[in-house]
């Protein structure tokens, strides 16, 4: 027979409430940058989305712009883990490049793209932001960067002028990021499988200078 203390939920501990607090504001800051941009987000907002106190909020992010930081840092550490998984479970076959490029532009079209571009904005005017900016970079956006090239060049991650070459994956997602905003999906889509036939060759055969104009002959 059970009884009702075998029963009874367990309770929460401190940490787990404190932890799941932050996340709740966390996601409806990203939501309002995403909804309406970093100056129409208010603290307010976020506690009545959140369904929260503003004691709490001040508890944990005394003020917006702390609030607005850690919800993007957040958000790209966690789109981090995933492509990471991601790259870690790579195909071996002809489709390696196509499926590692599919992952990063999830992540380029996913909220966590727009909420980074209304840092940028914000850190262009205030330098507080700028070194904040410049911090998740240096802590998250390029260690994440570095571990994907490594990823992708597979074997040959110690070739360092190869892995130079991939950084360009980030730079053409990220203007295909850019440009989504007057294209549709299925161009956006169309752009990146065109991109993966140009890297194919330089990332599977190391010919830098014959891959491209091997790959330009396949699209």
């Amino acid at each position: 027979m059970s009884t009702n203390l075998e029963s009874a939920p367990r309770r929460r501990s401190q940490a787990e409430r404190s932890s799941e607090t932050r996340a709740r504001l966390l996601d409806a800051t990203i939501e309002l940058l995403v909804e309406v941009g970093y100056p129409g987000t208010s603290t307010t907002e976020v506690v009545r989305r959140a369904g929260l106190s503003r004691g709490a909020q001040v508890h944990h992010f005394p003020r917006k712009l702390d609030l607005v930081i850690a919800a993007v840092e957040h958000l790209a550490r966690r789109h981090s883990e995933v492509l990471l998984a991601k790259m870690e479970a790579l195909p071996e076959d002809g489709t390696r490049t196509q499926v590692a490029l599919a992952s990063l532009w999830d992540v380029y079209r996913s909220p966590l793209f727009i909420a980074a571009q209304e840092l940028r904005v914000a850190a262009r005017t205030d330098p507080e932001v700028r070194e904040a900016h410049r911090r998740m970079t240096r802590t998250v956006l390029r260690p994440t960067m570095e571990r994907f090239c490594a990823a992708l060049a597979g074997s040959r991650s110690g070739d360092r002028a190869l892995l130079d070459q991939l950084e360009a994956c980030f730079v053409f997602v990220g203007g295909l990021a850019d440009a989504r905003q007057d294209r549709d999906s299925e161009w956006c889509d169309q752009q990146i499988r065109l991109f993966s036939a140009l890297m194919t060759p330089i990332i599977e055969d190391g010919r830098a200078s014959e891959g491209l104009g091997t790959a330009s002959s396949t699209l």
